[in-house]
């Protein structure tokens, strides 16, 4: 009798133990990460979706990127008042001093279109001297960038300028494959843009990014196995930025005109 009820505790206090393990997400880089979980419930884990960063490469000390983006997206919405028009489009400007950590100054930097009306955008400054313009709103603008763009700066670290360029955009490179599978090789596929210079190949994922640049000639890159593994599960962001080069050299200074079509996917990696 002594020996059956002593199984039974046994028997009980086994099940009480496997019973009270905490179920939880145990993955740090969700959203609903628990410390304190020891056992994994599946498909519990939620994740935020990654913030895509702006495509800007670095070309050397006193350099400038001035870049154009059209992310394809465009709306028009119904009010009381009338209509609005939304196209999605970027303006972006770095000027680099003696190091890629080094960004200065150049006073007021402009976009300027010269026609689809005349139309001068000041970009904003903020406080480590990155130049950022997001798109408008209003009936009557354009959809697109014009050929020619003018950009313009009044100076301070880096000096006062006005130059164009006229080298336009590529179509745009579309995403054609599906979302990454955690634990095999990824083949990212796209659409050629055999007008472009360049594409670069993006995905955001929890813990890493990966990125790489192919010829436009070329429609996909794989990314191996481990590269995947070290973007971790959970919401991803897969982009194609295909892009048109402008160089010019001004006053001791080189000047990197980039102009980007950029198609992007939010997708799951599991």
């Amino acid at each position: 009798m002594k020996k059956r009820v002593k199984l039974i505790l046994i028997l009980i206090t086994t099940c009480f133990a496997f019973s009270c393990k905490k179920q939880g997400c145990m993955d740090e880089y969700a959203a609903n990460y628990d410390a304190s979980a020891k056992k994994e419930i599946e498909g519990f884990c939620f994740y935020k979706t990654p913030i895509a960063g702006d495509y800007i490469p670095y070309h050397g000390p006193n350099t400038t990127t001035l870049t154009a983006i059209d992310r394809g997206f465009y709306e028009v919405f119904l009010h009381s008042s009338g209509w609005t028009e939304k196209w999605d489009c970027d303006k972006k400007a770095v000027f680099y001093g003696n190091n890629k950590n080094q960004l200065i100054s150049a006073g007021d930097v402009f976009m300027i279109f010269i026609n689809l009306p005349p139309f001068t955008e000041k970009l904003k400054q903020d406080e480590n001297n990155f130049y950022d313009g997001h798109g408008w709103l209003g009936v009557g603008f354009p959809k697109f960038f014009p050929d020619t763009i003018v950009w313009e700066a009044t100076g301070s670290q880096w000096p006062a300028f006005n130059l164009s360029t006229s080298v336009g955009f590529s179509e745009r490179s579309l995403i054609q494959s599906a979302a990454p599978l955690y634990g095999q090789n990824y083949i990212f596929d796209v659409s050629p843009a055999p007008t472009a210079d360049s594409i670069a190949l993006d995905i955001y994922g929890q813990r890493n990014k990966l990125s790489k640049v192919i010829s436009a000639d070329l429609s996909n890159h794989t990314f191996s196995q481990n590269e995947i593994e070290s973007l971790g599960r959970g919401n991803a962001v897969i982009r194609a930025v295909s892009m048109k080069y402008d160089v010019q050299a001004n006053g001791g200074q080189m000047y990197y005109f980039l102009n980007q079509k950029i198609d992007t996917l939010q997708v799951m990696i599991k």
